[in-house]
């Protein structure tokens, strides 16, 4: 007899509508120009910022994210890691220093390639994915978009982060 009929539901998300959005957005997003230096050195990321810009964005071009180290951000700025390349998989692993912690509700990690994304590490911070499935055991502390997980990864609440380049974008990663 009752039965949920989708076809006259107002608040229903449309997901095929959600997923083009999202996409656009994370193209747009790594389209923005960096702001801040990344070096490959002592086996570790370094991500140093201006220390002036509201919003500080790095562009990284590797499958392999170990050992990140955050320095010199404004406190309150937001942090954009456009993680680009041709990768089928990018490695999240080994750990996070400096101002990670204190920034997370503010970071957002767009990977736009990959099919797989390994997170083998505690991550501050948030992961847009859109094409990617998620593995590894490690535990993420902020919120996640991917095509689909197969994995262990604890995800840990954060609060949707706030508007930055564009609203939509963050209202979108939030309420996925």
């Amino acid at each position: 007899p009752a039965y949920l009929d989708l076809r006259h539901q107002t608040n229903v998300v449309d997901f095929a509508a959600a997923q083009t959005q999202l996409i656009a957005r994370s193209n747009n997003l790594a389209s923005q120009t960096a702001n801040g230096t990344v070096e490959f050195k002592w086996g570790g990321v370094y991500l140093t910022g201006d220390n002036q810009s509201d919003t500080q964005v790095f562009n990284i071009n590797s499958n392999q994210l170990a050992n990140l180290s955050l320095e010199n951000v404004k406190a309150g700025a937001k942090v954009l890691v456009n993680v680009t390349g041709d990768y089928d998989s990018v490695q999240f692993s080994g750990g996070q220093t400096g101002q990670w912690e204190s920034l997370r509700d503010r970071v957002i990690f767009n990977v736009t390639n990959a099919r797989e994304v390994n997170v083998n590490t505690f991550l501050w911070g948030s992961i847009l994915a859109n094409s990617a499935n998620i593995v590894g055991h490690g535990h993420l502390e902020g919120n996640l978009v991917a095509k689909s997980i197969s994995s262990n990864l604890e995800i840990g609440y954060e609060p949707s982060p706030p508007a930055v380049p564009e609203p939509e974008t963050w209202a979108m990663l939030g309420a996925g």
